[in-house]
């Protein structure tokens, strides 16, 4: 009996101990839980800042959604981060940019902007405490939780259906406030959504797809943008077509 016991504490050290050789960096580009297991089931541990640099394990697993989890070194254990919120960089220095998230720009400090569209329809708690709109918004409307930190909301019942920028430090598909409405209209386009109004606000239609809530003739949802008296973006809400 006292043999089988030991075998089984040291399958388990083995299963939860950190492997003594790191393949390379995670760093973070939000803030992001560290999970038990490489999804949103598994239980969260604890969290981390934007900028944070742990060490990768050298694995990689994809959840029911697509979306990559690596394996990190935190303390003694081995935790699990979603590449929704990171990216790798390989122990011999090679990055050919496929592990960069959308809106990445290469540096890693107060002044760089988050990339909002990635996080659409995604776990609404996800992805508020990713964005640092923590604070809970009691607003009388058709989606009942917001989230804000006075620049971005996100919103939804228990998935991110509505974003709003209201500040800098947050893009959507690349428009950022204060981008001259030419040069946001280009980047929309480019990024696979309908021109469908152009005026004092600018309306873009984002197209369905399998994750979508609703199909309105091939849309689910529309980005408007006001514009300021020198035709530059003033600010930014995105909204599925469910509420």
């Amino acid at each position: 009996m006292k043999k089988r016991i030991a075998i089984l504490l040291a399958l388990l050290l083995a299963l939860t101990s950190v492997p003594a050789l790191a393949a390379g960096q995670v760093h973070t580009t939000a803030s992001v839980n560290l999970r038990e297991g490489p999804g949103l089931g598994y239980a969260k541990v604890d969290a981390v800042k934007p900028g944070t640099t742990l060490e990768y394990l050298d694995e990689t697993s994809t959840d029911e959604r697509g979306v990559d989890w690596y394996l990190v070194a935190y303390g003694d254990l081995a935790l699990w981060i979603s590449s929704r919120y990171s990216y790798v960089e390989e122990a011999a220095d090679v990055d050919d940019g496929n592990d960069a998230p959308v809106g990445y720009d290469g540096e890693l400090d107060e002044d760089a902007v988050i990339e909002v569209s990635g996080w659409y329809l995604d776990d609404l708690i996800e992805v508020a405490d990713a964005l640092g709109a923590t604070d809970f918004m009691e607003i009388n409307s058709e989606i009942p939780n917001q989230y804000s930190n006075g620049s971005v909301v996100v919103a939804g019942d228990e998935i991110a259906e509505y974003f709003g920028i209201y500040g800098e430090g947050y893009s959507m598909f690349g428009v950022t406030l204060g981008m001259d409405i030419e040069e946001a209209k280009q980047k929309l386009t480019e990024a696979g959504l309908t021109l469908y109004a152009d005026s004092a606000s600018v309306t873009f239609l984002h197209p369905a797809d399998e994750r979508s809530l609703v199909d309105v003739d091939g849309y689910d949802s529309n980005i408007l943008i006001q514009v300021d008296v020198e035709n530059r973006v003033l600010d930014l809400d995105w909204s599925t077509f469910t509420g």
